[in-house]
Parts: C-alpha cells; sequence; structure tokens
C-alpha cells in the first residue's frame, strides 16, 4: 500500500473519530495558536539576541578566539537560522511537497538544537564535577539510550497536513502521538538528570563555604553560575511540550491533534536563547567558560550576574549580561 493511501486512511480515520471533516472552525483556531506558538518562541530568541549582543560583541567577538566561544556561536547562529524559516512560513500556505520539506526541515531544526543543547549541558556538567572521567562514561551511556529512544520514536510515523487554512500544519494519529511523546519523554529525562546533578553540586558547594557565609555567597548566585537555573527552565518547558501530546489525545474537546507538539519551535528557541546566555554569563568570568571548573576562589565571590563597585577595585567592576 502507498504512502498517499496510507495518509488518506488515516486522515479519514482521525476524521471519523474526530467527528468532523477536518476543515471547521476549531481546527483553523488551533492552526492559529500553533503559528503563534512558534512566532513566541522566535520572538523570544531573537529579542534575547538583540539585547545581549553588546556582550557577545565585547566578550566574544574582541577576543581571542576558543572552544568554548565556538560553541556559543554554533548554539546562537544555528539557532536562528534554523528557527526563523519556520516561523515565518508557519504563516504561508505551501503545495503538499513544499510543506513535506517544511515538516522534514523543522523537525531538523528542533532535533538539531536540542542536540547542541544537550552537549553543552553534558559538557558544563562534567566541568563542573572537576572533570570526573566516570561521571562523563556515565552521561555518554544516558545519553546514548535517550537518543536511541528519540531515533525510534520519531522514524515512520504518518502525519498529514490540515487543508484549507494557512501555514503548514500537520495532524498525526493517536498512535504516533504517543511514539513522539516518548521522545520529548526521552530529552525531559535528560534536562531533568542534568539539572539535578547541577543542583546537587550547587548543595555541595554551599556546603563546603559553609554557612557563615551567606551575605557573600548568595545560593541564587550559585545558582546562576553553576547554571542549574538555565537546565531547571528548559527542563519545565520540555515538559509543557510533553504534555501537549497526551493532552491532544485525552483532551479533544480543549486540544486538537493539531496542537499536539505546539510548544516544539518554543522548546527549540529557549533552549538556544538560556544555553546562550549560561555561555555569556561563563564567557564574564573566564574564557575557558563552559570547561571551567566549579572552584572556590579565595576571596569567595562567586556572583556572576551582580555588579561589582567600581570604587572597590579600581576597574569598570562586571555588570550582569544584558544590560
Amino acid at each position: 500500500m502507498s504512502n498517499d493511501t496510507l495518509g488518506d486512511a488515516g486522515r479519514k480515520s482521525w476524521e471519523k473519530q474526530d467527528g468532523r471533516d477536518g476543515r471547521d472552525e476549531k481546527h483553523g483556531g488551533d492552526s492559529a495558536i500553533q503559528d503563534y506558538l512558534h512566532l513566541i518562541g522566535l520572538t523570544v530568541l531573537v529579542y534575547d539576541h538583540l539585547i545581549t549582543f553588546g556582550d557577545e560583541v565585547r566578550l566574544l567577538w574582541r577576543r581571542r578566539r576558543t572552544p568554548s566561544a565556538n560553541w556559543y556561536f554554533v548554539v546562537r547562529y544555528l539557532g536562528l537560522a534554523g528557527n526563523i524559516p519556520v516561523a515565518v512560513f508557519s504563516f504561508y500556505s505551501l503545495p503538499d511537497k513544499w510543506c513535506h520539506f517544511y515538516h522534514v526541515g523543522h523537525q531538523i531544526v528542533i532535533i538539531g538544537t536540542q542536540l547542541l543543547a544537550g552537549v553543552v549541558m553534558l559538557l558544563r556538567t562534567y566541568a563542573l564535577y572537576n572533570h570526573k572521567r566516570c561521571l562523563l562514561l556515565a552521561l555518554l551511556a544516558v545519553s546514548a539510550l535517550l537518543l536511541t529512544i528519540v531515533v525510534w520514536s520519531i522514524m515512520g510515523q504518518q502525519s498529514w497536513d490540515v487543508e484549507g487554512f494557512p501555514g503548514c500544519n500537520i495532524v498525526v494519529s493517536e498512535t504516533a502521538q504517543y511514539h513522539l511523546a516518548g521522545a520529548w519523554e526521552s530529552l525531559f529525562a535528560y534536562d531533568a538528570l542534568i539539572f539535578g546533578l547541577t543542583l546537587f553540586k550547587t548543595y555541595k558547594t554551599r556546603c563546603q563555604v559553609g554557612l557563615g557565609s551567606y551575605e557573600h555567597i548568595p545560593v541564587h548566585a550559585l545558582i546562576l553560575r553553576d547554571g542549574a537555573m538555565y537546565f531547571g527552565t528548559m527542563a519545565l518547558v520540555t515538559l509543557g511540550n510533553l504534555l501537549t501530546f497526551y493532552t491532544a489525545s485525552y483532551m479533544m474537546q480543549l486540544a486538537g491533534p493539531v496542537l499536539a507538539g505546539s510548544l516544539s519551535t518554543l522548546a527549540s528557541c529557549t533552549a538556544v536563547t538560556l544555553i546562550s546566555r549560561l555561555l555569556l554569563n561563563l564567557h564574564e568570568k573566564t574564557d575557558n567558560a563552559i570547561f571551567s571548573a566549579a572552584q572556590l576562589p579565595t576571596d569567595m565571590s562567586l556572583s556572576m550576574d551582580f555588579v561589582v563597585d567600581a570604587s572597590r577595585d579600581g576597574g569598570e567592576g562586571e555588570r550582569p549580561v544584558g544590560e
């Protein structure tokens, strides 16, 4: 049986389950919601790049190029180059053939940005634990397992376009929704693991410096330095997108199948934005950035995002990234 025949059968099956012909007002509204969610993700990404571009020039363009800086450029600019077309073409109707290429490209962008973010998260966690090889091997093994699940989840899934409305929006079968949810479950598990390891390292560092130094080392400064805030936010956005697959399956009246995975672009843009922010904040302290180990400095000053009084150090001081 041809793929077109399978697609027609799937479309008819979905229409029968949904009790509609796939062209009513609700699905048009769902398609519009999905398009605007793409736009929100792109807005976050572009706005953050604009307000941090000055810091990017100061910390990266005007300094010696380092491996950490290269990682920043790859994450930031590939994220921009990939997500801008996705958001733009969400509002244009294309022939079926081109819609197919659009969706393939969209999936490549999502997978690519999440892989890049995952590698940076792994490298940062490895550095935080003072480059312990056993931890690196364990993280690589877990990553390989989860990546296998992701590949299995996204291969061979059927989808078809929602016709009669602007943009290239697709519907997937209920079975495909569960499979795709498995990919995002794997990603959420990875984000949660990295977040947990980072938070644990923050706790250990807090215990090492002692409660008597609280006024010098705020807990939130440690969380910002180690990246726990960024990784935790990424995990929450990933969880939100994961829930859209189950919402579409169990609450069809509230969110139709068009909205399954509707936060994918937002999750991708959030990952690029937060990883870029983390790298900029780390470059504020050292050119090694993500490869720098978590060491306790002798002056007990660990804050990265707070202004250093110029009258005390005789210099210009440090300022928060993005201001």
